[in-house]
């Protein structure tokens, strides 16, 4: 076998090729290296890359109304817990929230805020089931009034949330002012009942009170699940400064919790109906009117319940109307014994966790 020696002049030509070769292949590739970075870093600053970004957002701006939270929901809406740091009481009479996806929602609250407390607001629908999932910047105003100040205003905060949508859908066919969300624990080592009565105690010192109606107390107010469906609620009773609902709820398993929504609509609209929202019979206007106890509780009766869901046991049961101490009218049922007018009524059944 035989070998060719290289000289000098052989050498600093094949040196030369590698280098044009190395060279030609940085310019042929390294164009597509550098879009690649490039595209990279842009999705990673929208927090595609991030494992938070599908539940947490960023919130810059707001100076003297700062958002602390803020969240969106999928089925378009937005809400954020605005606070007062003017120093003094202020009336929030307008919030504008615009998206980059074109959507735009103005709602007019006009609610106090004291120093240093917050309110819990909700923008409805401002974008729509196609931008589900999707993570998107939205632009927001916020107008207020100083109240009792020498000059009110209206004064302007404005900021920026920027999020990806989560996966509670809201009841269709209205908007929320405000949303709270609630967790219902079982620490039993037992499953609850199916169906399962739950009281929901709300105060004056929640976020969310002043907005409740107060012309047909809480007629705006409804309960529901994460995906929308609507949970069968009862007012038993309200003061000014507290409120006490029922919500029919499916079994909790042992040792385990369900989280459930209290929607809070504007003051003007009116849920009360008598199949899932609705109050205790003497708290309407005409009595039992928006009464949907019995689509709540497993025994119920208010007055109107028809004579056939009762045994007398041999004495004679008549319905009666008779004026209630608040004035409503109330119907009744009349009991007739032997001899002596007396008599009773019972149901075969006893039922625990009922009001």
């Amino acid at each position: 076998m035989s070998f060719k020696a290289l000289n000098k002049k052989d050498l600093t030509l094949l040196t030369k090729r590698r280098s044009q070769s190395a060279l030609e292949y940085m310019m042929t590739y390294g164009w597509a290296i550098l879009i690649i970075v490039i595209v990279a870093v842009i999705l990673y600053s929208m927090g595609i890359f991030n494992p938070s970004s599908s539940i947490s957002t960023t919130i810059t701006g707001f100076s003297s109304t700062p958002v602390s939270s803020a969240i969106f929901t999928d089925n378009g809406g937005l809400s954020l817990s605005v606070q007062n740091s003017v120093g003094y009481p202020i009336e929030i009479t307008n919030i504008t929230a615009t998206t980059t996806t074109g959507g735009k929602v103005t709602i007019e609250p006009n609610i106090t805020l004291l120093p240093g407390k917050s309110q819990v607001l909700v923008l409805s629908k401002l974008f729509t089931a196609a931008n589900q999932g999707s993570h998107i910047s939205t632009a927001v105003t916020i107008t207020y009034k100083e109240i009792s100040q020498p000059l009110p205003g209206p004064y302007v905060s404005t900021g920026s949330i920027t999020g990806s949508t989560p996966t509670v859908i809201y009841p269709a066919n209205y908007t929320f002012a405000a949303v709270s969300k609630l967790t219902i624990k079982n620490t039993q080592s037992s499953a609850t009942s199916n169906p399962f009565q739950q009281m929901v105690n709300m105060t004056s010192a929640d976020n969310g009170w002043q907005l409740i109606s107060n012309g047909n107390f809480g007629q705006n107010v409804e309960f529901f699940y994460s995906n929308g469906t609507v949970i069968p609620s009862w007012l038993e009773s309200y003061t000014g400064s507290s409120a006490i609902w029922w919500i029919k709820l499916g079994s909790i398993p042992a040792s385990s919790s369900i989280t459930v929504y209290m929607g809070i609509a504007p003051t003007s609209t009116n849920l009360f109906n008598t199949v899932n929202d609705g109050e205790a019979p003497q708290l309407s206007s005409t009595y039992a009117e928006y009464d949907d106890g019995a689509k709540v509780f497993a025994l119920y009766f208010n007055g109107n319940t028809p004579l056939t869901d009762f045994n007398f046991e041999g004495n004679t049961g008549a319905p009666s109307r008779v004026t209630g101490p608040s004035g409503t009218t109330i119907n009744v049922i009349s009991i007739t014994g032997y001899a002596s007018d007396l008599g009773f009524v019972y149901t075969g059944a006893s039922l625990s966790n009922q009001p």
